[in-house]
């Protein structure tokens, strides 16, 4: 499965705010809200004339948007605009909603949450590229051992 550059941005400026923020539970936001909001959203911009105005008029475009999905971060909206990589998107979009959902009923803790989304992601983009997970231990492994000699 081929992701765009951009879901792979975003994943990654996810996973450095989750890591750069100590998160509570009240910061995170109505998901049922947010669900509801990203439904209507692709709805939105799937309409025929929504579509012409993205080829047409960008900037009324992102004015509407702005205006009328104020609540879903800017991420989303250019991930569910992404009409190529929409459906994949959408899937790691709800997963990471169902995340902070355990973590809004206390199921998880954040720190739990982010390891889980922070392995699935690594399952996802990094493993593949060493053959594995185990191969991208022993790479990280050997390159360890290298730096350590180097230094000596």
């Amino acid at each position: 499965m081929k992701f765009s550059y951009r879901f792979k941005n975003t994943i990654i400026y996810l996973i450095y705010i989750i890591m750069s923020n100590i998160p509570s539970v009240s910061s995170i936001p109505d998901l049922e809200q947010l669900t509801s909001k990203l439904l209507e959203f692709i709805e939105f911009v799937d309409s025929p004339e929504i579509v012409e105005m993205r080829k047409t008029k960008m900037g009324n475009f992102n004015y509407i948007v702005n205006e009328k999905f104020s609540m879903l971060p800017l991420s989303m909206v250019k991930l569910l605009s992404d009409t190529e990589h929409r459906a994949q998107n959408l899937e790691k979009i709800l997963d990471m909603i169902n995340i902070l959902k355990s973590v809004k009923q206390g199921e998880k803790t954040f720190e739990t949450a982010e390891n889980e989304f922070v392995e699935k992601r690594a399952e996802e983009y990094l493993y593949p590229a060493f053959g594995g997970k185990d191969n991208f231990y022993k790479v990280a492994e050997e390159n360890k051992k290298k730096q350590e000699q180097s230094k000596q």
